[in-house]
């Protein structure tokens, strides 16, 4: 039971990368397999064209491409399984143009994972993730097809976290609610807090218009003794003294 220590580029894989080089075609990735093959070695792995013992082909939820890696993520779950098995080989399929998918990457971690029947009761889920190394070259030629695509959490996830970064670190998304009224940037004031607000200046209105009435008589007050408003001011101070008996 031989590990292969990472996913290793089969011939029929390089097979693939040199053809679309030469044509100038994308390598287009097909499909992911899984199955429960042994391997006596890495030669042997390397010329494989199937899984030695394939199970099922299961959904591809993202392939993102690096520089020089790209991480081909496969998900499945047992729910359609008919026995229990011994997942340890997965294989990555890709195609140029018209040709019939080919065995393009492999790995093999000798020991393998048991998987029951989706009948037994006991359903789950599992996600891989394949990386690869691709030269500069290659590069240029990786196709990925997003209508094979299709998205676990995980990948959700990971899409969320990337956009957080393009939110304002200043704006609301990332600042802590609060109920009531505090002199603090980092955090935004709630339609409950502005609700409560406006019943307390309801409530307190009377009180809080004598405290304002109060400071201003002073401040007139104390003008006046000193020589006195004209114009508006003296207006103003009558106002204040006419709005003690309303």
């Amino acid at each position: 039971m031989l590990a292969t220590e990472g996913v290793i580029l089969t011939k029929a894989g390089s097979t693939i990368i040199s053809k679309a080089l030469e044509l100038v075609k994308p390598i287009e990735f097909v499909h992911i397999k899984i199955g429960s093959g042994d391997i006596n070695s890495l030669e042997q792995a390397k010329n494989l064209t199937d899984l030695v013992n394939d199970y099922k082909t299961i959904n591809m939820s993202s392939i993102i491409r690096t520089d020089d890696t790209i991480r081909i993520r496969g998900s499945f779950t047992n729910e359609n399984f008919t026995n229990q098995i011994t997942i340890k080989e997965i294989g990555v399929f890709a195609k140029v143009g018209t040709d019939e998918p080919a065995l393009f990457a492999y790995v093999n971690d000798g020991i393998g994972e048991t998987i029951p029947a989706g009948n037994s009761g006991n359903l789950i889920s599992r996600v891989r993730d394949l990386y690869i190394g691709i030269t500069s070259e290659t590069k240029a030629v990786i196709s990925i097809n997003k209508g094979i695509v299709y998205a676990t959490i995980e990948d959700l996830e990971e899409g969320l976290n990337k956009k957080e970064d393009k939110f304002s670190k200043n704006s609301g998304f990332n600042k802590v609610k609060t109920d009531i009224v505090e002199n603090d940037t980092n955090k935004v004031f709630t339609a409950l807090g502005a609700l409560n607000l406006k019943n307390w200046l309801v409530t307190n209105y009377t009180t809080l218009m004598n405290n304002i009435r109060g400071i201003l008589e002073t401040a007139i007050g104390t003008k006046l003794a000193h020589g006195g408003y004209g114009g508006t001011g003296q207006t103003l101070f009558n106002l204040i003294e006419s709005a003690k008996t309303s």
